[in-house]
């Protein structure tokens, strides 16, 4: 399989412009990353509101590392440790 990222433009109207593509395998792990720590930080933020809507967000924060890491064999260490 092959994975690539996308930088995307977009507009306040319309459909989004792809800008790049991107394969390199470090930067697509880094991005996963930062996938899997923004949705931490959602499940985070989510506590000081509703902490069942916290537990759901971070069951789903888990599961996107599971797949992540499950398709970008192996898992980078940066995405494994982003939710250690």
């Amino acid at each position: 399989m092959r994975f690539s990222l996308a930088i995307l433009y977009q507009p306040t109207t319309g459909k989004p412009l792809r800008i790049a593509t991107i394969a390199n395998p470090e930067l697509l792990a880094k991005a996963a990353a930062a996938a899997i720590d923004e949705a931490h930080f959602r499940a985070d933020r989510l506590a000081v509101v509703d902490d069942e809507l916290s537990r759901i967000e971070r069951t789903e924060a888990d599961r996107l590392r599971q797949i992540l890491c499950g398709i970008l064999a192996p898992c980078s260490s940066a995405a494994a440790a982003s939710v250690m």
